[in-house]
């Protein structure tokens, strides 16, 4: 029996493989131009991107793997689960699966080393599929005619008033939105938002006939490999297209930030299906371009680079996520029911639930219970080995419904479940009577632009076609199909691409009949381009199987359900089974000590040990005495000294100066290590200094003697402690014998100025004296008030700011002074003076 994708989806599928252009496939460049002319956004992407040009200049090809968790929000349009925007489970599990595959390089290309995982714990700390269905068209009506619309803030479906509806933290979770249109058509295919976007907004929008893979989902054609996917996640972790910004293609100056910033990918202006449009290195192969899914089979390794340097700056949040965590050990879960519609010419229905593994252990058995409008609860065993987050099919029994509408409750027991909410589902369905059609077609030789379908056209749906029957495999062949068509009016339509029928030697014909042998359509020979045959089906009931024991299963399949289920029966045990109907003597119930089957008679202190089992002694651990084995106390603990242990030992040995006289002291210190020392006469710590009889500061073992004075003739500037012996010049006389002059102000007049600086100066201090008019040598001397002289130097002076200066040392008393600079190389120079006062 083949499989016949309905005609409205084979009408989308055309249009989408006549006009999805460049333009329609992917928005995101329209999406990112906008966000652009936001300057505060502009100003965080190129330093976003400057931060990536400089990671990818440094970085080193790291292997780590990492595993993103991922929620898929299904925005349908009211449509019941797995039917039409409202899509099954396992098409999103497909999705995921193709993802991986594409990240892993598993067609070619680089291997990511990025993983995508469904979500199993929820931003409130739940389990979850992973999975949320939002029924948009009953909040915004207008959504089932218009989809999400991007080009309108203000329309009612907007992206965000859409979005809204649900959505979970961007920075946890990637959020995936699947829908049946945006902006009111099937294109474009998708869009994704590049970082350093964030928000309620940021994510990845697709269509949901281009989500998933397989045969069974109605996909579109050249887009039904999940390509968009792949293609919308890079722009995510921000890809560009291969094509960005490019118009020739001629070499780039600078690969790293011209084009898609992408150096081993050639520059490009893109793809059609295939093939290149113009720039014959295109990589048509590559997940970024524009080709069609076939072609699509690899990422890069620059391209690898830029993705997980974004993932480590800007997206570096989804690496901490709990969403990949399970919230328990064990916990199996209902993810769905599938392999129910609505039929007609059936006897049974024959379902299917999805089991998933939640928590964090394997599991290796389950009771499945299912029960039909409220009729007998049938038990099925379930075992295998399901690793943590494994999802496993799981067939039931084939149902006795008859037609009209039905429910099946499903609900899990897995021992040691650590949450009920995940445990039950419920699915209503109907089946609808009808009848089987059966098309008998004879070829004739050249049958090549034939074509035929059976269309129902209250809904569209397409019951059974054929086409492509190219001359060399099917010249003169008889094709039979039956299919069942439900209560209703139909069309079979047939056409011939050259308008002549089936009219080749020895000719053909065709005849569609209903299961009573009566004919709804036929022709022979030489019809034209085509013929249309209109008739409706007065469907019979639907007679159910057998079902002797009227426990709603098929007769056929009563030995798949487990009609005894031992285990405990009794309710108050603490061993009770509810899923049990025959009890095996396995109940068990608490003791004194609220133990499960335990054999405790008694605890008369409340101390959880059973009174029989109570052992007296020390029973705290910080006695000396303490008796590991004791459950009671006996009142007969026994203490070490404090900072003593049981042993009389130090506890913690602290070594130091024990000594509190002593400048050294440590009060920490609680054993002496001799490191003692002592203030010595001068008040230092550890000196040698024995007295100080003068309280000089200079200790009397190291005191000079000599003259002190300054003015003496014998003054001695090393000694420290007067000698009593001073010696100065005669009256009128300096040192040297020779005459002084009788007063500052005669030397004064007899020269010419200096300037010494600074003026006051500190005793002691460095000054200068400028205003000479070379290097010199000159010679310098240093008189009193008093007409004295202090000393006297020869030395050469320095240029400093624009004049030549020297440089000098104040004289070591107060007082008023006279610098004297005279040149001694010029016999009868007027020499240079200039007053220095010292404080």
């Amino acid at each position: 029996m083949r499989f016949y994708v309905p005609f409205l989806s084979l009408l989308i599928s055309f249009i989408a493989l006549t006009s999805v252009a460049q333009d329609d496939r992917c928005s995101s460049d329209e999406l990112q131009a906008a966000l652009m002319e936001d300057s505060t956004y502009a100003r965080s992407y190129f330093a976003f991107e400057a931060a990536l040009a400089e990671m990818s200049g440094s970085a080193l090809r790291s292997s780590d793997a990492y595993i993103l968790p991922v929620v898929v929000h299904i925005m349908h349009d009211g449509a019941s689960t797995g039917n039409g925007s409202n899509i099954s489970d396992s098409q999103v599990l497909s999705a995921i699966d193709a993802l991986n595959a594409d990240f892993r390089g598993d067609f070619g290309g680089a291997n990511v080393d990025i993983g995508f995982s469904l979500a199993v714990r929820d931003p409130e700390g739940n389990p979850t599929t992973g999975i949320v269905r939002t029924d948009v068209s009953d909040v915004i009506p207008s959504f089932s005619s218009t989809g999400m619309v991007t080009t309108s803030n203000l329309d009612p479906a907007s992206e965000m008033n859409v979005k809204n509806l649900s959505h979970w933290p961007g920075s946890d979770y990637i959020n995936v939105w699947v829908l049946h249109k945006l902006n009111g058509g099937s294109s474009p295919l998708g869009f994704a938002y590049l970082p350093p976007t964030s928000g309620t907004h940021d994510g990845v929008v697709l269509h949901h006939q281009v989500f998933g893979v397989g045969d069974e989902f109605d996909l579109l054609n050249n887009f039904n490999l999940n390509r968009t996917l792949t293609h919308e996640m890079g722009h995510y972790l921000s890809l560009l297209h291969t094509f960005n910004n490019t118009s020739s293609c001629a070499d780039e100056s600078n690969c790293s930030s011209q084009g898609d910033r992408v150096c081993d990918t050639p520059p490009t202006t893109g793809s059609i299906g295939c093939s290149a449009m113009s720039c014959p290195e295109t990589m048509v192969e590559n997940f970024m371009d524009y080709s069609n899914d076939g072609c699509m089979e690899a990422f890069t390794e620059g391209q690898r680079t830029r993705m997980r340097d974004a993932l480590l700056s800007h997206r570096n949040s989804l690496l901490n996520s709990d969403g990949t965590i399970p919230v328990m050990s064990t916990d199996m879960g209902l993810a769905s029911v599938q392999g129910i519609a609505s039929a007609g010419c059936a006897s049974s229905i024959s379902p299917e639930v999805l089991l998933q593994n939640f928590g964090s252990e394997p599991l290796t058995s389950a009771t499945v219970h299912f029960s039909l409008d409220g009729g007998t609860a049938n038990a099925i065993e379930w075992t295998g080995d399901l690793p943590a987050g494994g999802t496993a099919y799981f067939p039931l029994p084939s149902l006795a419904a008859s037609d009209g509408d039905h429910d099946l409750s499903v609900w899990i027991n897995t021992p040691n479940d650590g949450y009920a909410l995940n445990d039950t589902l419920n699915t209503s369905f109907e089946v609808l009577t009808g009848s089987f059609v059966n098309m008998e077609i004879q070829l004739d030789v050249l049958p090549f632009g034939f074509s035929w379908s059976v269309e129902n056209t209250d809904n569209g749906a397409v019951v059974m076609s054929g086409a492509n029957y190219d001359n060399g495999t099917f010249a003169g062949d008889f094709i039979a199909e039956s299919q069942c068509a439900t209560t209703g009016c139909y069309e079979l339509t047939v056409n011939d691409l050259f308008g002549n029928g089936l009219h080749y030697p020895p000719g053909g014909w065709y005849t569609l009949t209903d299961d009573g042998g009566n004919v709804l359509g036929s022709g022979t020979g030489n019809f034209g381009s085509g013929q249309t045959h209109a008739f409706c089906i007065d469907g019979s009931s639907v007679d159910p199987c057998e079902d002797a024991n009227a426990n709603d299963i098929c007769d056929s399949e009563e030995d798949m359900i487990v009609t005894d289920v031992p285990g405990c029966t009794d309710a108050s045990s603490c061993t009770y089974d509810d899923a049990a109907n025959v009890d095996d003597g396995s109940c068990e119930y608490l003791d004194a000590l609220g133990e499960c089957g335990g054999d405790c008679p008694g605890d008369a202190d409340g101390d959880n040990v059973c009174d029989n089992a109570e052992i007296p002694g020390c029973t705290d651990q910080s006695a000396c005495n303490f008796a590991e084995d004791a459950t009671e106390e006996n009142g007969g603990c026994e203490y070490a000294a404090a900072g003593y242990d049981c042993d009389g030992n130090l506890l913690n040995v602290i070594e130091g100066c024990t000594d509190e006289a002593s400048c050294t002291y440590d009060a920490a210190a609680n054993t002496d290590d001799g490191s003692c020392e002592y203030l010595d006469a001068l008040g230092e710590c550890g000196g040698e200094c024995e007295a100080d009889i003068d309280e000089d500061g200079i200790c009397d073992s190291a005191e000079i003697v000599g003259c002190t004075d300054l003015l003496a003739c014998n003054y001695d500037d090393q000694a420290t402690e007067e000698s009593g012996g001073c010696e100065y010049a005669s009256e009128g006389f300096d040192c040297e014998g020779e005459p002084l002059t009788s007063n500052i102000g005669e030397i004064a007049g007899m020269t010419s100025p200096l300037t010494p600086f600074p003026n006051p100066s500190e005793v002691g201090n460095d000054i200068q004296v400028s205003g000479l008019s070379n290097a010199g040598p000159w010679l310098v001397s240093m008189w009193s008030s008093a007409g004295k002289l202090i000393h006297t130097r020869t030395i050469s002076a320095e240029p400093q700011l624009g004049t030549w200066s020297l440089n000098l040392s104040a004289p070591g008393l107060p007082g008023m002074y006279l610098v004297r600079v005279v040149s001694p190389n010029h016999t009868g120079a007027m020499p240079a003076i200039g007053r220095l006062i010292v404080r």
